[in-house]
């Protein structure tokens, strides 16, 4: 008894494309008389299948991991020349059903290549963004760079500029008046302005390394023994002033001579 409901034939011809999709046949005696009664069923009585109901199918079938659409379209030609040549009732049916999952076929293999296509221009456009992206991060690094060792020199210059300024202004106030400082407090104010200049240049140049990101655990030991030595002569100097050591410089030749002689 044929079909004559549209649906069970669409049914039936779902089935029939399911079961040519997973592996190309030989058609031998029994599997053409067998695809022979199921095309007979499903195209006898003028049925004419959906097209999208058909490309509904061969969309599944292409997802699929163990199906494939190439194999059906092959077995399809295979068996639509073997109904040609036998001269079927429904020979010309069927090629029109071959014809149209062949293009589809061609037309879901186009559509993934496009797809790959288009995904590895996705992923050379990401590459090429992360290299610029790299590349900006060189160049902004350079830039740090070049603007902290600017300013490095920048800060080396003043402090010399600073060191250089005071050392002239206190020259010049030297020798305006020297012929009325003793050495003691000559050399007071002198040790004074160093601990000062020493200081500020100690400060500029902790300054211009906070800048550049640079530290060194010697700059501070330098820096702590400096002001100690400094303000130790400073402290030695003073002293000297405040007991006014010159006067004890006649007793102090007495003596020297005096161990001289005893010694001759």
């Amino acid at each position: 008894m044929r079909m004559n409901n549209e649906d069970c034939k669409m049914e039936a011809l779902d089935r029939v494309l399911d079961a040519l999709s997973w592996t190309v046949l030989r058609f031998n005696e029994e599997e053409a008389a067998k695809y022979d009664a199921a095309f007979q069923e499903i195209f006898l009585g003028g049925f004419v299948p959906e097209p999208s109901r058909v490309f509904f199918r061969l969309s599944e079938i292409h997802r699929s991991s163990d199906r494939s659409t190439d194999t059906l379209a092959e077995n399809l030609r295979l068996f639509c020349a073997d109904r040609e040549a036998q001269k079927s009732r429904y020979a010309a049916d069927l090629r029109k059903l071959a014809d149209f999952v062949s293009l589809e076929t061609a037309h879901l293999g186009y559509l993934d290549a496009s797809a790959e296509l288009r995904e590895r221009q996705a992923a050379a456009m990401i590459g090429k963004a992360g290299v610029a992206a790299e590349a900006a991060d060189r160049v902004r690094e350079q830039m740090g760079r070049f603007q902290r060792e600017s300013m490095a020199a920048v800060g080396i210059v003043a402090a010399i500029l600073a060191a250089f300024f005071a050392g002239i202004g206190w020259s010049a106030s030297v020798l305006e008046n020297i012929e009325k400082a003793t050495v003691y407090r000559l050399s007071g104010m002198t040790l004074l302005l160093a601990v000062g200049l020493f200081n500020l240049l100690a400060l500029l140049m902790s300054f211009i390394r906070s800048m550049i990101g640079t530290e060194d655990k010697r700059f501070h030991t330098v820096y702590v023994w400096g002001n100690v030595l400094l303000l130790a002569l400073l402290a030695m100097a003073g002293a000297a002033w405040l007991f006014d050591l010159s006067a004890t410089r006649p007793l102090l030749a007495d003596w020297l001579r005096a161990v001289l002689s005893a010694g001759a």
